[in-house]
């Protein structure tokens, strides 16, 4: 990249590359977008560019890869031991029902596991564009969603989605089937009425945490599934898996909940409403990255709607003609500008509704 502009791969330039100029003349980005460009599956099928000219990138992506996986674990770990701590905290706060207890329960845990699940991995891995404030925080490696984003990023919010898909879920079950036997083995132990009672009296069902599960799924699914469509069917899963296990756990291993009432369920509910602005900005900019997702500008009527913003905006900034990859250029390709319509409408809804 020349200066310090971020350099920008695109398809038509890469494809026409020899393996003379790659070899001697190309740069690091060049090589990257190269190798990205011809994809996996051919990469895999050319020993020779495996050991050549693709050799750093896929050991590059390979680190990375390896790196996410073992970061999805620390996830789940995290998740799992930071929720007794809040917990702790909600009750703390002596709320005057349960109901408020258990609201404030599912807020923190989802606040919490949402940001460990989605989008830890995310600012680790983003630097900002030139200019732009808090570069000096956010260090990683990618400024756009680019391939390698898909490759590093991508699959390890894919693998700790994947997880938590699983893991609540069969650790619940698996736990109530340990007790179980714990109770078979212990019974005749027991030297009092009272140590026999509350050897078989089940742990109460955590029905905020369930909630938390449910919202932290659907916001970092709402989030990537612009261009990660794989997490919709992830989700899905979770939601499957979890009302068998929830309802197994709730009729066989926890004992009687308390009344409540809906201000859980209702908080949760219009949580899930600012979803969609993060699955619109998200798709816009994933879906709005000119090489991976290429995509025309709008016609018609709204091509001289976008062409005066875009001028107005450069004339402001002072960029001239440079405005190809800019965020406002994103927002009129043909693949962004209705969701850029939906946001807008929102933006406008939340208005009317704060008001």
């Amino acid at each position: 990249a020349a200066g310090d502009k971020p350099y920008l791969c695109y398809i038509s330039n890469a494809t026409e590359w020899s393996d003379a100029y790659l070899e001697t003349n190309a740069t690091k980005d060049e090589i990257g977008c190269w190798c990205g460009t011809m994809g996996y599956q051919k990469i895999m099928n050319n020993p020779g560019l495996i050991t050549g000219v693709c050799s750093e990138w896929l050991t590059a992506i390979a680190k990375g890869a390896g790196i996410g996986a073992l970061a999805t674990s620390i996830v789940v770990i995290i998740n799992m031991s930071v929720k007794s701590l809040l917990l702790w905290l909600a009750e703390e706060e002596k709320p005057l029902s349960e109901s408020e207890l258990n609201s404030s329960k599912m807020t923190k845990i989802w606040a919490l596991q949402t940001l460990n699940t989605g989008f830890v991995i995310f600012c680790v891995n983003f630097h900002p564009p030139p200019g732009m404030p808090f570069g000096f925080i956010f260090l990683g490696e990618y400024g756009d969603s680019v391939r390698g984003w898909y490759a590093v990023v991508g699959a390890a919010v894919l693998s700790n989605m994947l997880a938590n898909a699983v893991v609540p879920g069969s650790t619940a079950v698996v736990g109530m089937l340990v007790k179980k036997l714990t109770r078979s083995k212990s019974t005749k132990k027991q030297k009092h009425q009272f140590q026999l009672l509350r050897l078989y009296e089940n742990p109460p069902f955590d029905i905020a945490a369930k909630f938390a599960q449910l919202l932290t799924t659907v916001f970092v699914t709402m989030t990537y599934s612009a261009g990660m469509p794989l997490l919709n069917l992830f989700a899905a899963g979770y939601m499957l898996f979890t009302y068998w296990c929830d309802k197994t756990e709730l009729l066989w291993g926890s004992k009687r909940p308390p009344a409540i009432d809906t201000t859980m369920a209702l908080d949760s509910s219009q949580y899930m409403l600012y979803s969609v602005a993060l699955h619109c900005a998200f798709g816009i900019w994933m879906l709005g990255q000119p090489c991976t997702f290429p995509s025309n500008p709008v016609g018609g009527s709204l091509a001289s709607f976008s062409s005066s913003a875009m001028t107005k905006a450069s004339a402001a900034s002072g960029t001239g003609g440079g405005m190809e990859n800019t965020f406002g250029a994103r927002l009129t390709k043909e693949s962004t500008w209705m969701i850029f319509a939906l946001l807008l409408v929102c933006i406008g809804f939340w208005s009317l509704l704060a008001v």
